[in-house]
């Protein structure tokens, strides 16, 4: 190959390569361009969707978001309190000292008004899990005292609320233990139910969560003191919530009355026919006396009270708890409790 040639091959592999370069670019170039061409389209779009929504994207909106999260913020806080203004807190105490107080205390609780012989209840009245330390020489441990001292908090707060109502007697209050959810076997289930207890885990900090009593309490009540129950736990200072009731009466007076009115009737249906036959020919004459039943009238006053049966969960949303004490689970104690 002479001289000529290898320069001639030499430029036409450079210009190659040359348009091979510039080819790439050019691709490139194109490439970039339809990508913003895309990204600002959907901007745009963006754009458009958020001028058309009701809260426009401004700053007249951003400060207007500010000021209502403020406002929910405060009514958070407001609310808490509201809520929290019952919660309580008690003092360190022995058993036997505790012991001492809860007995003092049944019996003021026993010599409240009623109708069990003038009291609001019988004198072996159980008052819950405290039965063996009030009636018996049980002493309670040491270490149950700060929660033994919160539940009898709840059975004074309970008794005296159901007295205040003018209940006619308190037949049991028993404390209610949450059952655990019960967790199926499978393998599936299994994994559903960790995965649920970690993000519990993470997303839920229990120092922080309120400490809750759930009671069943039975008693008996008229109509009226069973309204005013009601209103009285919806109102009172110490947050709690009345959930399922259930209602009876230990006898109908409604039913016993017709029972009879029945019963009357019979036996002057069967008076009525023995007179007929022994005197077939004396004319019948209507009789002006007959007692036509307009209706059944029942006095609420006077009726059988109602028996009620009616689960309490009292709340202690813990605010009197300092941080230290929350991190160690226990309570500042504070008041007059013994």
């Amino acid at each position: 190959m002479n001289k000529t040639k290898i320069i001639l091959s030499a430029t036409g592999g450079v210009a190659l390569l040359g348009v091979l370069v510039m080819s790439y670019l050019l691709w490139t170039a194109f490439q970039q361009k339809s990508e913003l061409q895309e990204e600002l389209s959907s901007a745009l779009n963006a754009v458009e969707s958020l001028s058309r929504a009701k809260v426009y994207p401004g700053n007249g909106s951003i400060l207007a978001i500010g000021s209502n999260v403020t406002k929910i913020v405060e009514w958070k806080e407001d609310v808490f309190r509201f809520v929290s203004a019952g919660d309580r807190v008690y003092e360190k105490t022995s058993a036997s000292a505790f012991k001492n107080y809860i007995v003092d205390e049944a019996k003021r609780l026993q010599n409240l008004p009623g109708s069990a012989e003038g009291k609001i209840m019988k004198k072996d009245f159980a008052f819950g899990p405290f039965k063996e330390y009030v009636f018996s020489g049980s002493m309670p441990l040491e270490s149950s005292l700060l929660n033994l001292q919160r539940q009898w908090d709840d059975i004074v707060f309970v008794v005296e609320t159901l007295a205040s109502a003018q209940v006619s007697e308190i037949l049991d209050i028993q404390y209610k233990v949450s059952e655990a959810p019960k967790e199926n076997e499978d393998a599936g289930n299994k994994k559903r139910n960790k995965r649920r207890a970690k993000a519990k885990k993470q997303d839920v900090d229990e120092k922080k969560l309120p400490k809750v009593n759930e009671w069943l309490v039975t008693f008996e009540a008229k109509p009226s003191a069973f309204v005013k129950i009601l209103n009285t736990f919806a109102v009172s200072e110490r947050f709690s919530v009345v959930g399922d009731i259930s209602l009876s009466r230990k006898k109908d007076s409604i039913v016993e009355a017709l029972g009879a009115e029945e019963d009357k009737e019979a036996t002057s249906r069967r008076t009525s026919r023995r007179r007929r036959s022994s005197s077939q020919q004396q004319s019948v004459q209507p009789d002006e006396n007959k007692n036509v039943k307009n209706g059944v009238v029942t006095d609420p006053q006077a009726d059988e009270p109602l028996v009620v049966s009616m689960a309490v969960k009292i709340y202690d949303f813990r605010t009197l708890e300092s941080t230290e004490e929350k991190s160690e689970g226990g309570v500042q104690e504070k008041g007059d409790m013994k």
